[in-house]
C-alpha cells in the first residue's frame, strides 16, 4: 500500500507518496498549494485542489501523474475534496459545502453548514458524506447530500485536531488527518491501529482512499485504495493533502 500527502498553504513541500508505515515512495512537485484531494478511480484520474489563493482544480492521471486541464469553481478557503462515482464534493473551512461536476465550473448545489466551526476534511461512504470538525477534539460527523446533518458523530480524542477525512469501505472505518499524523477510527469513534506519524508535515487536512466506493442501494465492493494522504491497496498508491 501507499499514500500520497498535498502540501497544503506551503508550496515549499512535495505532494508525497508514501507506504502505510510514512516511508516516501515519491515526490510529486505541485505547482500550486495542495489541500484537497479526490479520486475518481474508474477514470484513473486525481484531482488535487489548490488552497487559499488559488481555487484552481486540476486532475492527474494516475498512472502517469501527468496534469490535465484545471478547472476553478467559485469557493472560498477550499479545503478537502471527494468523489462520489460522479461528482466532486468540496468543504471550505467557511462552513461551505459544493457538488462540483468535474472539469466544470459548474457547481450543482452549494450548502452553507450551521454552527461555530472550521470545517477542514470529507468523505463519500456510499451514502453520505463524512465532514471533520477541526479543532482539538473536534467532531466528526455524517451530512446528507443536501447538507443536513445526520445523528452519527462522534468526537477525537482531546489531543487531536481531526482535519483530512478518508473512508475505507473494507472495514468501513475513517482514516483522519491531524497534527502531523494520521490517526484511524471506527464510525462510533474508537481508535483503531493502523495510522502512522509524519513528522514536520504540520496537519493534514486532504485526505483520500484510492477506491471506487459502492454507490447508494450497491453491494458490489470495488477495487479501493486510500489517498490524500492517500493508502491505496489496489495497486499500492493514494494521496492526501497536508497543511
Amino acid at each position: 500500500c501507499s499514500s500520497d500527502l498535498g502540501n497544503d498553504n506551503s508550496q515549499s513541500l512535495p505532494v508525497l507518496n508514501t507506504d502505510l508505515s510514512g516511508n516516501i515512495l515519491q515526490q510529486i512537485a505541485a505547482p500550486v498549494p495542495t489541500s484537497g484531494i479526490a479520486i475518481d478511480i474508474q477514470n484513473n484520474l486525481i484531482y488535487l485542489g489548490g488552497n487559499f489563493g488559488s481555487a484552481a482544480i486540476t486532475p492527474r492521471n494516475l498512472t502517469t501523474l501527468v496534469p490535465g486541464n484545471s478547472f476553478t469553481p467559485a469557493v472560498n478557503f477550499q479545503e478537502d475534496m471527494t468523489f462520489d462515482g460522479t461528482y466532486i464534493w468540496r468543504i471550505s473551512s467557511q462552513l461551505v459545502l459544493e457538488k462540483i461536476v468535474p472539469g466544470s465550473n459548474s457547481i450543482l448545489s452549494s450548502f452553507s453548514l450551521s454552527g461555530n466551526i472550521v470545517t477542514l476534511g470529507i468523505a463519500w461512504d456510499g451514502s453520505g458524506l463524512w465532514i471533520s470538525h477541526g479543532t482539538n477534539g473536534g467532531e466528526v460527523r455524517k451530512y446528507n447530500t443536501d447538507g443536513t446533518p445526520t445523528n452519527q458523530f462522534f468526537n477525537v480524542d482531546s489531543s487531536f485536531r481531526p482535519a483530512g477525512l478518508a473512508y475505507d469501505p473494507v472495514d468501513n472505518t475513517l482514516y483522519i488527518g491531524t497534527d502531523n499524523a494520521i490517526v484511524h477510527y471506527s464510525l462510533t469513534g474508537g481508535q483503531l491501529t493502523g495510522g502512522f506519524l509524519l513528522p514536520g508535515r504540520g496537519l493534514v487536512d486532504g485526505l483520500e482512499f484510492e477506491a471506487a466506493i459502492p454507490e447508494p442501494g450497491s453491494l458490489a465492493l470495488l477495487t479501493f485504495g486510500l489517498i490524500g494522504l492517500i493508502i491505496t491497496r489496489r495497486r499500492t498508491a493514494a494521496l492526501f493533502g497536508v497543511s
